[in-house]
């Protein structure tokens, strides 16, 4: 077979390895080899993906097993992922891990899908306010400033503001929207550092708006996660830390340590997270307590892994329902100071016009 050659560009999305590990559960069921079950993922993929299933198809030719050639790209394939198939490989049950796996990263697409639709609206309300406002900040209002230069006496306190606002921009507007642009992407950057990104995290978990979302997205995320470990046969504590790292927000990461050091020490999963109330519901605690107690972790874990999803699908359409009204109220009162502080000064100096006639 002749080795196939692609420009190694593109983003390698979750859709691809959703797809790339439910193929590759299809082919393995229906007797396939792993071989041959990579020659066909490796011709159905494209870009920078089938250069990485090419590399991961030559190391399992010579000799890996797929955890140990996946575990090269660990930037693609995450931690959870291969720990999954290593121990798939191991007891013989690959074809079912890969059916779990293909399963979480539907979930993983779909949750991320609904935060993307939830958050387009405010978006483009936002992007189309600030485009509109500085176009007419920038090229209107400028040419109002010689109006108001044949008024006689003090302008009224709003034109001022504004003709203050419209100078500023006119004569600073090319290093300060630049300088915006700027302070966003480094303040994008800051929140990532090791030292800033713990506190940031815990400040979103406090916000009335997105905290709902991104604790119940975190909830989803280390049900599934730790269900879909503990269903492939992995112990608990080796879960946990596998999870923890999996987690995206950092509170979580931290406290999902903490623990598997617990759980460690004797501890039931169940008591250690009913002390952590704030960001493990009552129900959560009671749910995996009667889990240990009926020995159903796992099956206890994707239901509430469910139940958090829904409770995302809910939060998401919400937040386009609470966002509308206040960026309305917004625009609107951004709107309705630039008009009063055009009309005021024309209505005056027509009163004044009248007056002497």
């Amino acid at each position: 077979m002749a080795k196939k050659i692609n420009f190694a560009i593109g983003k390698i999305t979750i859709t691809d390895k959703a797809l790339f590990t439910k193929h590759m559960a299809v082919m393995l069921k229906a007797g396939l080899t792993i071989n041959d079950a990579l020659d066909v993922a490796v011709e159905e993929s494209v870009g920078r993906f089938s250069n990485i299933l090419i590399d991961v198809k030559e190391k399992v030719l010579a000799g890996s097993t797929l955890a140990d050639a996946l575990s090269k790209y660990e930037k693609v394939f995450s931690n959870l992922y291969i720990n999954i198939i290593r121990v798939g490989e191991k007891s013989g049950t690959l074809v079912q891990s890969l059916e779990q796996l293909a399963v979480q990263l539907e979930k993983e697409n779909e949750l991320r899908s609904k935060i993307s639709q939830a958050m387009l609206y405010p978006i483009i309300v936002l992007v189309a306010v600030v485009l509109i406002g500085g176009g007419i900040s920038i090229f209107v209002l400028p040419k109002l400033t010689s109006l108001f230069q044949v008024f006689q006496g003090e302008l009224p306190l709003a034109t001022q503001i504004l003709l203050y606002i419209v100078n500023i921009l006119t004569k600073y507007g090319i290093y300060i929207f630049p300088g915006i642009v700027v302070l966003i992407l480094f303040l994008a950057w800051l929140a990532r550092t090791r030292l800033v990104k713990p506190i940031w995290h815990a400040l979103l978990l406090k916000m009335p708006i997105v905290s709902p979302i991104i604790k119940n997205l975190s909830l989803a995320q280390f049900n599934r996660n730790f269900g879909t470990l503990l269903k492939s046969g992995l112990p608990i504590t080796e879960s946990l830390n596998i999870v923890a790292n999996s987690m995206q927000n950092e509170v979580y990461k931290r406290k999902i340590k903490y623990i598997a050091q617990e759980i460690q020490s004797g501890k039931n999963i169940s008591a250690v997270i009913s002390k952590m109330d704030k960001i493990f519901p009552k129900v959560t605690s009671k749910m995996i307590s009667v889990g240990e107690k009926s020995g159903t972790l796992d099956t206890v874990l994707i239901f509430l892994a469910r139940f958090y999803e829904s409770e995302v699908d809910k939060a998401s359409k919400n937040l386009s329902t609470t966002l509308e009204p206040i960026l309305l109220v917004i625009i609107g009162l951004i709107v309705g100071f630039v008009v009063i502080a055009i009309i005021t000064p024309i209505y005056q100096l027509t009163s004044t016009i009248g007056e002497q006639t």
